[in-house]
């Protein structure tokens, strides 16, 4: 079997290493090594020095992962978001809440008792019904909003952990 003449990177040790060893223990130091080839040339590394780089780049692979799904997670909530904002008359945007809901009713009510009137008691229960249905639509809105909101906050909340 071929062996090859080495140096131990730690102490400095000659080694014979066989040709095909791709790891070593110095028997000086005990220092375990790694058995580099590069064209015809041959060298060691101590295996920490290794393992510490190793490491280091898997950590920093972790956290460019972490910022990408972080990245991709708040895209996803600003569509989400949009989604199921309240578009008011003069196109802008809100979210959508049970205080709006409430607002909302108390004006068709208003506008109901207004009209009942001119038009007799069946404008304002039809007022009544218009408002129950819209403060039940805004309320829908509203809940699945917060939920939504919600699962966002709390995902986003697990990816800044795992980043740091």
């Amino acid at each position: 079997m071929k062996t090859i003449a080495l140096n131990c990177n730690e102490c400095g040790a000659p080694l014979d290493v066989p040709e095909s060893a791709r790891f070593v223990t110095c028997s000086f130091c005990e220092s375990r090594l790694s058995v580099e080839q590069t064209g015809n040339t041959y060298s060691t590394v101590l295996l920490e020095k290794l393992t510490a780089t190793t490491e280091g780049l898997a950590d920093e692979v972790r956290r460019l992962r972490a910022q990408t799904e972080l990245a991709s997670l708040d895209r996803e909530w600003e569509q989400t978001r949009d989604s199921l904002m309240i578009q008011g008359q003069n196109g802008r945007k809100s979210e959508p809440s049970y205080v709006a809901a409430a607002m909302q009713a108390v004006v068709i009510v208003v506008i109901g008792s207004g009209a009942s009137s001119v038009f007799g008691e069946a404008a304002f229960l039809m007022a009544l019904a218009a408002a129950a249905v819209i403060v039940t639509i805004t309320a829908i809105r509203a809940e699945g909003y917060k939920a939504a909101r919600s699962r966002y906050n709390h995902r986003r909340q697990q990816l800044m952990d795992r980043e740091h």
